[in-house]
Formats: structure tokens, C-alpha cells, sequence
């Protein structure tokens, strides 16, 4: 595995970028499960920090101990955050009321991106119970894709997921360009969508680690990018490799594509190999 770092450089940069598959878990209650934070502390009220009603947890690691060196715990990500989902001991997840139903979801393909669904498009949304009701158009966001299925997020005061077959852009919906700068402040905005960048690229670093420890018979951890927010403004951390410097094509093209998807906000994105920050 010596010649991994470069190895992931030079797959990161392939246009295939966006398009890495991932399993995702869907919880009706997750309050009912026992969950920590990135710090390993427990998560007292799970709605306050996003973890809601089939919100997608994209499972980055399925068996692992927690740092006491024996709790069993799933690594989920929850909106471009860690958290830890405490296992049973016995392959199941740790139950503190009836999470409700509990979908585990194989090779999805992650979205993250806004559209705008027309009025008199005619979709019918199902919900996680496949539950159908009409979507009467708005904002809505794509979530991931599974088949020819697209799993959403409604982007209204309801804030429901749900499925639909959107077919090909055109008539029915387009995507979503906002029309004004926001006018909270430039890095209101740019934290959400840096955030849904760095979730894809540490999905890709996922996938290719497994893949090349299912090659070579090893256990590596993938690298992951960490984001955090202090003294106005953001900066994008490579956790978990002893040399940041073996990935630094790839972070320079990582930094390529947060300025353009913050291109127009009024920020500055700067890098060094595994750190990339973002100012005003």
C-alpha cells in the first residue's frame, strides 16, 4: 500500500469524481438509537444537530470500537458530520425506544445538489414507507440516486424525504441557481455547499480504500476531510495520513472545485497540501 497516496491523487482527479457508490442507512426514529458525536459524546436531542426522521447516514465505517477500545460502533456521516451509531454487541444497533422502520440502502449514488421542481410537473412523492402524495413543486433536494429513483429532501417548512422519478431535466424541473447574493454573509452559504463537497470526496476516499484493502489484504483507514468554522473563517483539514503532502495534486484540485461551487460569494479559497481555508 506504499504507493496508495498517489494512487488516490491520481483517481480523485478522474471525471468520475461525483460518482462513487455508498451504503446509506434510513431510521424513522433515529432518537431511538444510541448516538455520539465526532467527540464521542452522547447526542442528548438528535433534531438539534439535523439527525431527523429518514435522514440519510451514509455508513463510512460498519465495525468499529470507540476509543475506550471495546464499544462496538457504526461511523455514519450525517450532513457532512461524524457520528457514531453504538452497536448491540451482537451486529445490531443499540436501541433505547423503537427506532420504527430501519432500511439499509447498497451503492447509492450521492447527489447533494438543489432543483427546482415545476408546479404542473405531475411527480408523485413517496415517502421512506412508500407512502404517495402529490409534489407540488419547489425547491427540493437531491439526496442520492438508487436506480432510477432520485431520494430527496423537500426544501420547505415540512422538510420531508422522500422518493421520485424525476426522468431528464427540462419541463419538469431545472436546476437551481439562486437569482441574489445571500445576504447573511458570504460564508453562511459557502459552509453548506464546501460541506456537501467534502462528504462526496471523503465517499470516494471511502470506496477506493475498500476497494484497494480488498486487493491487497490490508485494513488502511481512508483519509478523510474534516471541516471546521473559527475567527470567520473555514478551514478544510486532511485527517488520517502521516504525509498530506502524497495528496497535495488532488487537494489542489478539491480547492479547484470549492471555488467554483463558491464562485460569486465574495470569498478567498487558499491551499497547502491537506488544508484548505476559506475566507472572506
Amino acid at each position: 500500500m506504499s504507493r496508495t497516496p498517489a494512487l488516490i491523487a491520481a483517481l480523485l482527479l478522474a471525471p468520475a469524481f461525483a460518482l462513487s457508490a455508498v451504503d446509506v442507512l434510513l431510521v424513522e426514529q433515529p432518537a431511538a438509537l444510541r448516538i455520539l458525536d465526532r467527540y464521542q459524546q452522547t447526542v442528548e436531542r438528535p433534531s438539534t444537530v439535523g439527525i431527523v426522521p429518514f435522514v440519510p447516514m451514509t455508513i463510512i465505517q460498519e465495525r468499529q470500537t470507540l476509543s475506550d477500545g471495546f464499544t462496538p460502533a457504526v461511523r455514519v456521516e450525517i450532513g457532512g458530520e461524524t457520528f457514531f451509531l453504538l452497536g448491540d454487541g451482537h451486529g445490531g444497533l443499540l436501541r433505547v425506544g423503537d427506532p420504527g422502520a430501519v432500511r439499509r440502502l447498497r451503492s447509492v449514488v450521492p447527489m447533494g445538489d438543489t432543483i427546482s421542481v415545476q408546479r404542473a410537473a405531475g411527480l408523485r412523492l413517496q415517502d421512506p414507507l412508500r407512502r404517495t402524495s402529490s409534489l407540488l413543486g419547489g425547491l427540493v433536494r437531491r439526496e442520492f440516486r438508487l436506480g432510477g429513483e432520485t431520494y430527496v429532501r423537500l426544501l420547505d417548512e415540512s422538510g420531508r424525504y422522500g422518493w421520485v422519478t424525476l426522468g431528464e431535466r427540462g419541463g419538469r424541473w431545472q436546476p437551481y441557481r439562486s437569482a441574489a447574493p445571500v445576504a447573511r454573509g458570504p460564508l453562511e452559504g459557502t459552509e453548506t455547499r464546501v460541506r456537501e463537497l467534502l462528504s462526496t470526496t471523503n465517499a470516494v476516499l471511502d470506496s477506493l480504500y475498500r476497494f484497494l484493502n480488498a486487493r491487497t489484504g490490508a485494513s488502511r483507514r481512508a483519509p478523510r476531510w474534516e471541516l471546521e468554522r473559527a475567527q470567520g473563517e473555514l478551514t478544510c483539514q486532511l485527517r488520517g495520513l502521516a504525509d498530506p503532502g502524497a495528496m497535495s495534486e488532488s487537494t489542489a484540485a478539491l480547492a479547484r472545485r470549492i471555488e467554483l461551487a463558491v464562485s460569486g460569494s465574495g470569498v478567498e479559497v487558499t491551499q497547502s497540501p491537506g488544508t484548505i481555508r476559506i475566507r472572506p
